[in-house]
């Protein structure tokens, strides 16, 4: 295993393992993501070596909460937004349950979620059930939203380590 996804990992499990004392923040920055693009689900995705792990989710009920794995086909690499302006249009998606039924997505938008030292660690993500063109004012929105989110992740697990070697003294 290369060097650097070995680092990812180790990044990707901090985060996997942070207990927030208070997640209001991050609750709120998924919402605003949800609302700049007038989108009616948001979610943060923190992708490791086995599957994708959803949390955070906004705009969905317990009953219609698996949406997000008729979606884990959707790329979640590169640096840049991933966008699917209409999935009746993505030949991956036609026969997708979660855009021939309810919630109806019709859009999907990820954002990476880089730690300090640009490791994707996973996705913000968009979904509505309409058509959405975002504008570059939206997509540099998210993209921000995207970065305080792995602030306030990496300022948790911070403060976790610190915790952990106070009790070791």
């Amino acid at each position: 295993m290369p060097l650097r996804e070995i680092k990812r990992l180790r990044a990707l499990d901090r985060f996997l393992s942070i207990q927030f004392e208070n997640e209001k923040e991050v609750r709120d920055l998924v919402q605003l993501a949800a609302e700049v693009c007038s989108a009616q689900i948001a979610s943060i995705t923190i992708l490791d070596t086995v599957a994708p792990h959803f949390h955070y989710n906004w705009g969905i009920t317990p009953e219609n909460n698996y949406w997000h794995e008729a979606f884990s086909d959707i790329p979640m690499v590169g640096q840049r937004p991933f966008i699917v302006q209409d999935t009746w249009q993505e030949p991956k998606l036609l026969d997708n349950p979660y855009v021939l039924g309810a919630p109806f997505i019709r859009s999907y938008v990820n954002v990476p979620l880089l730690t300090h030292d640009e490791h994707k660690v996973g996705t913000l993500c968009v979904l509505s059930d309409h058509c959405l063109t975002l504008s570059e004012t939206q997509l540099s929105m998210l993209s921000i939203l995207a970065k305080q989110i792995v602030q306030l992740f990496e300022l948790q697990a911070s403060i976790m380590l610190l915790k952990e070697k106070l009790e070791d003294v």
